[in-house]
């Protein structure tokens, strides 16, 4: 049975195979794969820009992947694809160092922290499948009380992540996409999810230049999966949304040059933002939607302030004038 109608062509004939292969030719160029391919093999040299300065040390491009778990606008196992092709779980390239058993590929070699293969733990865990209303936890993980869940492989949270059943505490529909079982919704309890044990998290991050790294992130955002992440969401237990954010911009602004992860740092900012519109604090001011307070951010200790490189002002900013 045909899942969908075609073009024309009759399927698995020459005149169709022939179709395919222009097809390719012409999409290739933009194919996400080749471009990972590309930039594991041969990074880009940006030295044709006109900005381009010694400070950038060689000019080639670091790339930061970040496929959502449980992603249902774009699969998850697309970017984990990407990922694989840019070398983040193994070269895939001959090594004659690896055993014909691997393949002599790192990709198919035993990682230390699992006993095999990244790419094996991927899949074990059903992270490439990422689908949570097939429950696959309910038997290896009996003692938990919600099994519509995602496997957290990354674990940024450091074990503290937990989800609230409570509407009250949550923004964007956060309670409802939870899918809490009744009894914990009429409770109004918390519940985890499988996640990596401590040490087994993957947070993969390959060196390419010296100091500089490509890296792959799979952060879950909400126990049945999110497609990106949003802004802060202080009211969790672990703001995954602002350590993502804070981890991008850390990485972009530094090159590649820091990848490596960040102990219990999901705060937002230093301070709600200091803001004067027309003369007067919007922050505060009575009727004025949207105005920032204390309880919309986590508020960064010092150390977590310099690890993220996040700074304060402070004098207030003036905000523009609004349209009337």
């Amino acid at each position: 049975v045909a899942l969908q109608e075609g073009l024309g062509y009759t399927r698995n004939t020459p005149d169709f195979r022939r179709f395919l292969g222009i097809a390719q030719h012409a999409l290739d160029p933009a194919d996400p794969a080749i471009w990972a391919a590309k930039v594991a093999t041969d990074p880009i040299d940006v030295r044709y820009d006109p900005n381009w300065t010694e400070e950038w040390e060689g000019g080639h491009t670091r790339v930061l992947y970040m496929p959502t778990l449980g992603d249902p606008q774009v699969p998850i196992n697309t970017g984990i694809a990407e990922a694989r092709i840019g070398g983040l779980f193994g070269s895939w390239l001959r090594d004659e160092s690896i055993g014909p058993e691997y393949g002599w590929r790192e990709l198919f070699a035993p990682d230390p922290r699992f006993g095999h293969s990244i790419e094996h733990e991927l899949l074990v865990r059903y992270v490439v499948e990422g689908v949570d209303r097939l429950e696959r936890f309910r038997t290896t993980h009996p003692e938990l009380p919600h099994h519509h869940v995602l496997y957290d492989v990354d674990d940024y949270g450091d074990g503290t992540t937990e989800w609230t059943c409570l509407k009250e505490e949550s923004w964007q529909g956060d309670w409802d996409s939870h899918k809490c079982p009744s009894e914990l919704s009429e409770a109004g309890a918390s519940f985890t999810v499988p996640t990596a044990e401590k040490g087994k998290a993957i947070r993969a991050t390959v060196e390419r230049q010296q100091g500089r790294y490509d890296s792959v992130r799979m952060p879950l955002i909400r126990p049945t999966g999110q497609h990106g992440i949003y802004n802060p969401q202080p009211f969790r237990a672990f703001d995954a949304d602002a350590y993502m954010v804070n981890y991008t911009f850390r990485f972009m602004g530094s090159g590649g040059r820091q990848a490596e992860h960040v102990v219990g740092c999901d705060c937002s900012g230093l301070q709600p933002g200091n803001w004067l519109l027309e003369g007067e604090a919007v922050l505060g001011v009575e009727g004025m939607e949207g105005a920032c307070t204390p309880a919309d951010l986590k508020v960064c200790t010092p150390e977590c302030a310099e690890a993220w490189g996040i700074f304060g002002f402070d004098e207030p900013n003036s905000c523009l004038t609004p349209n009337p």
